[in-house]
């Protein structure tokens, strides 16, 4: 058994106990009244545990290219991040002040709208939809490992991640105080004025 627990209409309800595939605890949790996980126990596979007085950092999954942890702060996740485990490189996906364009959102709207350049071809074809870009906004407020998660039309795709490329106004994401590089997702909206949809 790796999981034993309760369930209500999909959700944990009361403690929720993991185990290794050795069957040791690995971890004992339950959540609150927000739905947030609150960490009661977490053992190292060696039954040390990792989060004494509800605070530490923890290894949550490992696949074949990154190692993913939490940190807990007050039985809660507080930040997450992962490691990349080519170049031991460290990318945050949750901070308490995560990176953001400088100006704020209406700033980057702003921006988006003065770069972004409908392609004829989804024009005249009267394509629309919405284009997710994934990039990086590393500690010195430059852009990395921009991709598209997500797309609907390989030209509308390409001028999605041009423009998020020629932006540079980026502040990064901030972790104790300290610049972390962050991970962060911006959907582009392709609509032909006068569409209803």
């Amino acid at each position: 058994m790796e999981h034993e627990g309760d369930y209500r209409d999909g959700d944990e309800q009361g403690t929720h106990r993991y185990y290794y595939p050795d069957a040791k605890p690995r971890m004992e949790t339950t959540t609150d009244a927000k739905y947030n996980t609150v960490y009661k126990h977490f053992w190292s596979p060696e039954g040390v545990e990792m989060l004494p007085g509800g605070k530490g950092t923890i290894l949550v999954r490992t696949n074949s290219e990154r190692h993913f942890f939490h940190v807990i702060v007050n039985s809660v996740t507080e930040a997450t991040f992962a490691v990349q485990l080519s170049n031991q490189d460290t990318v945050f996906a949750m901070t308490t002040n995560p990176g953001e364009y400088k100006g704020g959102m209406n700033a980057l709207a702003k921006d988006i709208g003065r770069t972004l350049h409908y392609p004829a071809s989804a024009r005249r074809g009267g394509k629309e939809g919405t284009v997710f870009v994934s990039m990086v906004i590393r500690k010195d407020g430059k852009l990395a490992d921009t991709s598209v998660l997500k797309g609907f039309d390989p030209e509308c795709d390409a001028e999605a991640l041009r423009t998020i490329n020629a932006l540079d106004n980026w502040k990064p994401g901030l972790f104790e105080g300290k610049p972390v590089n962050s991970q962060f997702v911006m959907p582009i909206k392709f609509k032909l004025s006068g569409s209803r949809r």
